[in-house]
This record gives C-alpha cells, structure tokens and sequence, in this order.
C-alpha cells in the first residue's frame, strides 16, 4: 500500500518502492513508470453486466469488492466511483489479484487497472459497466531515498527508466484503444459525460 511504502522509505527499511497512489511523497525521488486507466468491472455473470449503463444506486445494491484503505487504487476508486463508493455491502481485499479473483466469481464489482485485467476483458469473462463517469487513470511511480545509491540499485533504477520510456510511446500510440467506443466514459462529440 503506498502510504505504508512510502513510510518504509522515509525510515530507511527500503530503498525504492514502487506505488500508484497520489500520496505526498517529500524528500523522495521520483520516475513515473506507466500510466494505467481503472475501471469499473463485474463478472460477464453478475446482475450489473446486463445494465446498458450502470446509476449510483444500481451499484449501492451490490458487493463492492475493495482494496483495502491506504492503497493507491483504493484512494482512486473514491475518486470514480463518487456517490456509489461504499455505498453497499464491501468486500475488503489485501491485493489486486485477490480482488480480480472475486469479480471474476461474481461476488461483486471492483474498480481494477485495465493493465491487471484487460484479457479477463478480452475473453468475455468480465464486463466494464458503463458509469457515465469520466475515465480516470492511475500512475505507476518508483521512488527511492537520495541517498540510496548502490549498483545494484542504479542498475534497477536505469532498467525502471526504460521501462518508463517504452510505456511512454505505447501509452501515446494506444490511448484510444484502451477506450473502447460505446463504454460511457464520454459524451456525444467526446466530451465528459455527467455522472453521479
């Protein structure tokens, strides 16, 4: 969870952590490694799979499957979800595999990286519900102390840098893709649909 990684850092436990929540990191180096777009998934199964389009009040009856408090896609999921956050029944869950697993059981809905799931989206098993919120996407960032220097570190810290450049130019020539027509993120012409 980032603000624990981020605590580990400032107290010298670890070198370099990787978070994706938007916590103040002072002191610390940073590299934004990737770009991620969260959204909003249910089993192909599940009750809200079959909404054309999914209202604060449809997802209030239901299991949302969470994070637990503290991690970064948690604190985004306030973000998009808005009045629906933890509206209903939650289902708290240490790790994104753990909370993927149970969407793909069908005990509920969750708000997931499209990097974690995309070919549970692909093959049909899970169904992004139309929110008609606005997208919203997560950064991967890698941070470490000033100080912590060693090869073995910089060498981590170079690889971490290329990554981050080649996610840069896929990021840049798929962002369209990763939308696909028709999800109810945007409005006629594009633009920001009203949400709850």
């Amino acid at each position: 969870n980032t603000h624990e990684a981020i605590a580990l850092l400032h107290e010298a436990a670890v070198d370099c952590a990787l978070v994706e929540g938007p916590e103040t990191r002072g002191g610390l180096e940073e590299l934004a490694v990737e770009t991620d777009e969260l959204v909003v998934v249910a089993a192909a199964g599940h009750p809200l799979a079959g909404f054309a389009r999914v209202e604060a009040a449809d997802l209030a009856a239901y299991r949302y499957l969470a994070r637990e408090r503290g991690s970064g896609t948690e604190a985004l999921a306030a973000e998009l979800l808005g009045a629906a956050y933890r509206a209903g029944p939650v289902l708290e869950l240490g790790q994104v595999d753990a909370v993927r697993a149970a969407a793909l059981a069908g005990l509920g809905y969750a708000v997931l990286p499209l990097a974690a799931i995309g070919g549970d989206l692909a093959a049909g098993h899970l169904r992004r519900l139309a929110t008609g919120r606005a997208a919203l996407e997560r950064s991967l960032t890698a941070l470490r102390r000033p100080s912590s220097h060693s090869p073995a570190l910089d060498a981590f810290w170079t690889h971490l840098r290329a990554v981050a450049e080649e996610a840069t130019g896929r990021t840049a020539d798929h962002r369209a893709a990763r939308r696909p027509a028709g999800n109810g993120d945007a409005g006629p012409g594009g633009g920001q649909a009203p949400g709850w």
